[in-house]
């Protein structure tokens, strides 16, 4: 700032990241959705938004899990065919739509999939859904937000202080196969 006065600057809130240096050197923000905090990762590596939900059968014990007020009406249609890819369906997926072969989420077979598989063999399979994502420090809020709920993960997605990830990359490298 300067002296006697106050700058731009000055008025802008400080908000540090949480995490650290770890073993990989992972960054993480607490977030919430529908009034829930979650904390999830910083990726510059991917371009997708996903966090564990209350219907995860198998998250780390101690995850932070939303428990969306209405999933029906949050959750992306299987049939959606403007955001859920016709001919996507494979193996991973939890079921097909039988109009479209889009790819539907294990566990929720009325929602869109998404799968995300990284380098060293940790993965998220769930639901598409939609809904206002807050960064909890600074209150600022999107909406619409389309975002992965897990509901499959594997034991090394994610290290014990944080629930899901928030990659900030390109959008060529968002989930598949539905984003």
């Amino acid at each position: 700032g300067v002296p006697g006065g106050s700058s731009q600057e000055d008025k802008l809130p400080v908000n540090p990241l949480a995490g650290g240096i770890v073993n990989v050197g992972e960054y993480y923000v607490a977030i919430s959705v529908d009034n829930q905090t979650v904390h999830v990762q910083i990726d510059t590596g991917s371009s997708a938004i996903a966090f564990p939900l209350s219907q995860c059968k198998n998250c780390l014990k101690g995850d932070r899990r939303v428990a969306l007020a209405n999933p029906d009406l949050t959750r992306i249609s299987c049939s959606n065919e403007s955001i859920c890819k016709p001919s996507t369906c494979n193996s991973l997926c939890g079921a097909c739509s039988e109009a479209s072969k889009a790819c539907c989420a294990p566990v929720d077979t009325k929602a869109c999939g998404f799968r995300l598989i990284y380098g060293d063999g940790s993965f998220a399979i769930g639901a598409l859904h939609v809904g206002r994502i807050t960064l909890t420090q600074t209150g600022l809020s999107v909406y619409p937000a389309y975002f992965g709920g897990i509901l499959l993960d594997s034991a090394s997605f994610e290290h014990v202080d944080v629930d899901g990830i928030w990659g900030l990359a390109y959008p060529s490298l968002a989930c598949n196969p539905s984003c």
